[in-house]
């Protein structure tokens, strides 16, 4: 009996952390390891936008030269290093939103799900390798990708201007 319970132990551990351990790839480039010519030699920039502050570089990706045609825009964050550090997608076909949450559901492991009650839909999902967001306003669909340190890191400076506007609003 004890066997038993041990061996459906080690499988229940092996699928979560094989689900839980996913890596996020979207359009082909790895969050935290692709680079700005891998973006390149796949696809058409078309922009870029940023000074190489703290938050790098974005790259606009020529819509056309996407696989997937209900991808609007596609844009992609680089560091100053060069390394893929978000990747942010625009879908104008809202109806797509419960087939991607379907899809990211079963790829990813889900941390928030605003979407009970509301039209305007809110998910968050953790990959090994980032966190991604999917979003639904209005007639607009979002999906982004965004490397867990940047991540935090955005977060900590959120935090530190909403407690800094606060404490102005205070004196």
């Amino acid at each position: 009996m004890f066997r038993i319970f041990r061996v459906i132990l080690f499988f229940m551990a092996f699928w979560s952390s094989a689900v839980y351990a996913t890596i996020a790839e979207p359009l082909g480039l790895e969050i935290g390891k692709a680079n700005i010519e891998d973006v390149k030699v796949r696809y058409k920039i078309i922009r870029k936008g940023g000074i190489g502050d703290q938050y790098g570089y974005f790259y606009k990706i020529d819509p056309t030269t996407l696989a997937d045609k209900y991808i609007t825009e596609a844009t992609i964050n680089c560091q100053n290093d060069d390394i893929v550090k978000q990747v942010m997608l625009s879908i104008t076909d809202k109806s797509k939103f419960e087939l991607m949450f379907e899809l990211l559901s079963e790829k990813y492991e889900m941390e928030i799900n605003d979407s009970l009650f509301l039209e305007d839909k809110a998910v968050k999902f953790n990959a090994k390798n980032c966190v991604i967001f999917a979003t639904k306003t209005g007639s607009m669909m979002y999906i982004t990708y965004i490397d867990k340190d940047l991540y935090e890191k955005q977060t900590k400076d959120i935090t530190k201007t909403q407690d800094n506007n606060a404490l102005k609003a205070a004196l």
